[in-house]
């Protein structure tokens, strides 16, 4: 039955030419059959230990693809390739500087490994069969990712508890999981032992982690980085937010009495945008003294900042082939409904993107220790970037009353900071647990947005 199973995955591999996308992949006919889904489940050590014949067979097909001869990364692409676990576009490129999604590195973790996929809950994902397995496994956890969004690029912090948990470590914070994975060679610093904890992942990267993470799955002892593994080490001593982010000391926003603490990954610019508002004469709290208020407490912030990602994610991921009622749904979630023409709006925009063919990428981070107080609201603060990647016509684009058509270019990335408002769901009630993302609220005014290098 390997024998079988392996002869099916080089056959198909050798076949599918041009190579499929992801997307392809996603979005295939159920009698479609591509080298990324063939089920790995105990053929694991055959892929290992591929005969030379397969090797050189693998070898005609990595030599087709254009932009990895002289990538720093060509061996392990190669490899990734023979595995199965990844493979190239229909444009015969394979991409290795392009950014992977959290679903992505999940994907080739699981298909890497040979976690059985068949058994678990198929879902209506693409992903969702791997994803399931990856958290029957231990690799994530289901609570991981707050707000479901798999499609949002991997950080390196996530790449680095994912390789961790891969080869049957586990930790009890993000920095001994970066330590773990430095210390096992597993991932490396960027430049004199940067961790970049919070930098995107590139395919070649996460090809060239998941073939040390099957290396020392192997026995194997990799070389490491010990300037990156004594500032994980560092990083462990160094002290926490709530929320287990590292607190800096030194070069502080000339704001910075302003806040309880300056976070190490946060840029000052992001601190000193001004708090801007229009009723003067209300009472107004900075961030810190939001913090000694006494209906201050972490879970009720945690919930206000996912409530502005869940948003923020619905308005800068929209995609005219997939979007629906879930779409609607998973917006209204997040705001106060004040009428019923909020969701009728909702439902028209829909309607639009459908019909104007609009694609949009992005993601946004709410910051917990920037929540100020002003014109009657809560602000939350928090850094957005996005691609606008596909229209027929530039109008309403972003479901945004303060989007400026013409002003950003089509495939081009953009980043910024901006306040997003919470007001309470509840009139004359002051209870903060009660607050929700006010139906005004908007990603474009007061912004700060500039193009993304």
């Amino acid at each position: 039955m390997k024998k079988l199973l392996l002869m099916v995955l080089v056959a198909v591999i050798l076949v599918s030419s041009p190579f499929p996308s992801t997307s392809q992949i996603a979005n295939a006919s159920s009698h479609e059959t591509y080298a990324a889904d063939v089920d790995l489940t105990n053929i694991k050590d055959d892929l290992t230990n591929i005969n030379n014949e397969l090797v050189d067979k693998a070898k005609e097909l990595f030599d087709k693809l254009q932009d990895v001869k002289d990538h720093w990364a060509a061996e392990a692409i190669r490899k990734a390739i023979e595995r199965g676990y990844v493979n190239g576009y229909a444009d015969f490129t394979f991409r290795p500087n392009a950014p992977v999604s959290r679903a992505e590195f999940i994907k080739m973790v699981v298909a890497a490994i040979g976690l059985d996929t068949s058994s678990v809950p198929q879902g209506t994902k693409w992903y969702d069969p791997y994803v399931n397995a990856a958290i029957r496994n231990n690799l994530i956890t289901a609570t991981e990712y707050n707000s479901g969004d798999y499609n949002t690029h991997m950080t390196r912090m996530e790449m680095a508890r994912v390789s961790v948990r891969a080869i049957g470590l586990t930790a009890t914070s993000d920095e001994e999981y970066m330590y773990l994975a430095t210390k096992n060679g597993l991932i490396t610093g960027v430049g004199n032992g940067k961790l970049a904890e919070n930098d995107t992942t590139t395919r070649a990267q996460a090809v060239t982690i998941i073939e040390r993470i099957l290396k020392v799955r192997n026995g194997e002892t990799l070389p490491v980085d010990e300037k990156a593994v004594a500032n994980a080490e560092q990083a462990m001593k160094t002290p926490k937010d709530p929320w287990g982010r590292k607190i800096r000391t030194t070069n502080l926003p000339k704001n910075h009495k302003d806040f309880p603490y300056i976070l190490e990954e946060v840029p000052n610019e992001m601190y000193e945008k001004e708090f801007i508002y229009y009723l003067k004469s209300l009472p107004t709290m900075t961030p810190l003294e939001v913090t000694k208020h006494e209906e201050y407490d972490i879970a009720t912030i945690t919930n206000w900042v996912n409530l502005v990602k869940q948003w923020g994610t619905q308005l800068l991921n929209v995609d005219y082939k997939t979007i629906g009622d879930d779409w609607v749904k998973n917006y209204l979630e997040t705001i106060v409904v004040q009428s019923s023409q909020t969701e009728q709006n909702a439902r028209s925009y829909v309607e639009w993107v459908k019909q104007n063919e609009i694609q949009i990428e992005g993601e946004i981070r709410p910051e917990p220790s920037i929540i100020h107080y002003g014109d009657g609201k809560f602000w939350v603060r928090a850094y957005f970037q996005f691609r606008i990647k596909n229209y027929k016509e530039e109008k309403n684009i972003i479901f945004d009353l303060y989007y400026q058509p013409g002003k950003y270019k089509k495939g081009g990335w953009y980043e910024g900071y901006v306040d997003i408002p919470l007001i309470n769901t509840v009139m004359n009630d002051i209870r903060w647990d009660n607050y929700k993302v006010a139906t005004t609220a908007s990603i474009f005014e007061n912004a700060v947005i500039r193009e993304k290098k």
